[in-house]
């Protein structure tokens, strides 16, 4: 049996097995439905904490990749003393042939003639252009076909490459291979 007050269903009676009647008000059936969604919610909070312990362990690894990866690529980066005795001095004189103005390491190539008369390509390495715009040096400083005088750190194997102190320009321009504001 329903009990309707207007167009709103305030009790309904049901009758079991036992043909014994229950009568439940409408409030209480909406309380009962409340508990049921709190029950629920309590029933998977573990479940949703463990998708939250997933997803931070997800998190944790890939924080930990990331922080690999990172150390690696710090370990790539080599140190002046590691590769350029920066107790040794060198200086080549000869013409430009190549400028490379970006990150990690500016690099001036340099064709010297060497003793026998062939033409030796020297690698030359400076600071990061970010500290050198600092001193006053811009991307079109040197250029190809420049006349200049490099001096720097030689390598402790001999081969045709320096770490920059400083490129003299033909026209006695001096350009410091330093980091840091004048």
């Amino acid at each position: 049996m329903q009990v309707l007050r207007g167009d709103r269903l305030v009790s309904v009676t049901v009758t079991l097995a036992e043909d014994r009647p229950l009568s439940y008000k409408i409030a209480e059936i909406e309380n009962a439905a409340e508990s049921a969604a709190s029950l629920r919610e309590s029933w998977l909070a573990p479940y949703a904490k463990k998708q939250g312990d997933k997803s931070m362990q997800r998190m944790k690894l890939i924080a930990g990749i990331l922080l690999l990866i990172a150390a690696g690529l710090a370990s790539a980066h080599h140190s002046v003393f590691a590769e350029y005795d920066i107790y040794g001095s060198v200086t080549v004189e000869g013409v430009v042939t190549e400028v490379w103005f970006k990150s990690p390491h500016i690099r001036v190539f340099i064709d010297v003639a060497g003793e026998g008369g062939e033409v030796v390509s020297w690698n030359t390495h400076g600071h990061n252009p970010t500290a050198l715009r600092r001193r006053g040096w811009a991307r079109d400083s040197i250029s190809v076909g420049d006349k200049i005088t490099a001096t720097g750190d030689p390598t402790f194997d001999d081969s045709p490459k320096m770490f920059i102190r400083t490129i003299t320009m033909e026209d006695g321009t001096v350009f410091e291979n330093k980091a840091g504001r004048p």
